[in-house]
C-alpha cells in the first residue's frame, strides 16, 4: 500500500479502473483532473477527509488492488486537522472566490460567442477581443497573479498539488494565445475550439481551487500568513484598481449585449 500511494493518482486509475467510482464515493474527482499529477497520499490531505472517511478508503482501495489479502492499512500523515462541516475561508481567499465569480460570468457568455462568430463583422471582433483582454487583464494579469506570486508562494512549489494548477494556467494562456491568433488569421475552426476549450478548462479549474484547494489551503496557512496575504492582495488591488473597473465593465457589456433588455 505504501508504494501505492506514492503514484500518481491518474495511473493508478489506469492500472485499477474500479478505482475511480470509490473515488468518485468521496467526492474525489481525479479522473477529471486535467493533469492528475498529484500522489494518491496527497488526495486524502488536500479533500479534507476525516481520519474514519481516511481508513475507510484505504480499505476499499485495499480490497480493489489486493483482493482476498489482508494489508495493513496506513495513516498518512496530516499536517492539518480535518476540518468539521464547512470551513469559513479567511477574507483573502473569500477574495479569491469572489473573484472567481466575474470570471465565470465570461465563460457564461463562451457559448455565445463561440455559435455567433462573424470575423467579417467589426462588433463581433470587438467583443471577441475584448474577452481576450478581460481573460489577460483580469483573470491572468490580476487573480492568477495574485496566485502564482503571491499564495502560491507559501507552499512547496515541488508539490505537485501546486504545480498542476499552474500547468492549468499555462494551459488556459496557451488556449488564448491561439484564439488571439485566430482572430487576426480569420481561422474561426481554431478560435472556436480554443475559446471552448478555454470555458471548459477554466470551469472545472475554478470548481477544484473554490471546493478543494482554497479550503485546505486556508486550514494550512499560520494566522500570520494570512494577515501578509491580506496585505500583499491589498498592495495588488491598489495597482489594479483602475483597470479592474475598467474589465468588470467589459464583461457587463458582453452580458448586455447577449440580453438586450437587460439594464
Amino acid at each position: 500500500m505504501e508504494k501505492l500511494l506514492k503514484q500518481p493518482v491518474k495511473q493508478v486509475i489506469r492500472d485499477y479502473p474500479a478505482l475511480e467510482k470509490i473515488l468518485a464515493g468521496f467526492s474525489i474527482g481525479c479522473t477529471n483532473c486535467s493533469l492528475g499529477t498529484c500522489l494518491l497520499k496527497d488526495i486524502v490531505e488536500i479533500h479534507n477527509l476525516t481520519i474514519e472517511q481516511e481508513q475507510l478508503l484505504m480499505q476499499r482501495i485495499a480490497d480493489v488492488v489486493f483482493p482476498g489479502r489482508k494489508v495493513e492499512l496506513p495513516k498518512i500523515a496530516r499536517k492539518i486537522t480535518p476540518a468539521s462541516g464547512n470551513h469559513k475561508l479567511s477574507p483573502p481567499l473569500r477574495e479569491l472566490v469572489d473573484e472567481h465569480t466575474i470570471i465565470k460570468k465570461l465563460l457564461a457568455r463562451i457559448p455565445e460567442l463561440t455559435a455567433s462568430i462573424d470575423i467579417s463583422s467589426t462588433a463581433c471582433t470587438a467583443r471577441l477581443n475584448g474577452a481576450i483582454d478581460f481573460i489577460r487583464i483580469y483573470a491572468d494579469g490580476f487573480h492568477h497573479a495574485k496566485e502564482e506570486k503571491i499564495l502560491f508562494g507559501f507552499f512547496d512549489p515541488a508539490s505537485d498539488i501546486i504545480a498542476s494548477f499552474v500547468t492549468e494556467h499555462e494551459t488556459g494562456r496557451a488556449h488564448v494565445r491561439a484564439v488571439a491568433d485566430g482572430i487576426k488569421t480569420a481561422d474561426l475552426p481554431a478560435i472556436r475550439d480554443h475559446l471552448a476549450a478555454y470555458g471548459a478548462l477554466l470551469t472545472e479549474h475554478i470548481k477544484k481551487e473554490d471546493e478543494i484547494l482554497y479550503p485546505w489551503m486556508d486550514q494550512t496557512l499560520t494566522d500570520s500568513q494570512i494577515g501578509q496575504l491580506y496585505a500583499k492582495f491589498a498592495e495588488v488591488n491598489e495597482t489594479y484598481s483602475v483597470e479592474v473597473k475598467k474589465q468588470i465593465g467589459i464583461i457587463d457589456n458582453l452580458e448586455r449585449s447577449a440580453n438586450p433588455g437587460v439594464q
